[in-house]
């Protein structure tokens, strides 16, 4: 409990979310003013897309999207991430978070919005923001109730934060092959 507080008073984070307002979706739910979070069955929401602005899409699932054409909306997909503890998410963390950064608002999903999308969302504010792994998880939690990554996403995040540290937040410095030694 005392982490989940910690995590609503990181300014950082704070800054990232100055519109509290979120129009309802059963399954998008907003991160922050840039990003929104959640699963497959939330491509099928256009409108929400619409409303919301959102000119960005990353899958994190193994199945073609297709029912976006009438949006504008760039899509990167990654397909060959399963939801286990031993695959290497950590490979992406570079290409996902200048992904987001290039996008005005982006919608980030898996298959349920559990633990991969969750994941990515964690590394591009840890990032961002410079916190710890637990504000950023906390933060994501607050919005995003039901988030749990498994425990080898947490522990790749974990090395990415001190990596991060490390190298004074360049990703270009980072040295990605520490996360095949651990």
């Amino acid at each position: 409990m005392e982490e989940e507080n910690k995590s609503k008073q990181n300014p950082a984070l704070m800054k990232l979310l100055t519109d509290k307002n979120q129009i309802p979706s059963n399954s998008i739910d907003k991160i922050t003013d840039k990003i929104y979070l959640g699963e497959m069955d939330g491509l099928d929401d256009h409108n929400y897309f619409s409303k919301e602005k959102i000119t960005h899409i990353i899958s994190l699932i193994d199945i073609k999207i297709d029912n976006l054409k009438d949006l504008n909306i760039t899509q990167k997909s990654i397909v060959d991430i399963e939801d286990t503890d031993n695959a290497k998410l950590y490979k992406y963390f570079k290409e996902c978070i200048e992904f987001i950064e290039s996008a005005d608002k982006i919608f980030i999903h898996c298959m349920c919005g559990v633990s991969r999308s969750p994941s990515i969302v964690i590394a591009y504010l840890l990032w961002k923001t410079h916190c710890s792994y637990y504000d950023a998880y906390y933060f994501v939690k607050n919005r995003r109730r039901f988030i749990y990554p498994n425990e080898g996403f947490v522990e790749q995040l974990k090395l990415f934060e001190k990596l991060l540290k490390e190298k004074n937040y360049d990703l270009n410095k980072i040295d990605w092959n520490v996360f095949e030694k651990k």
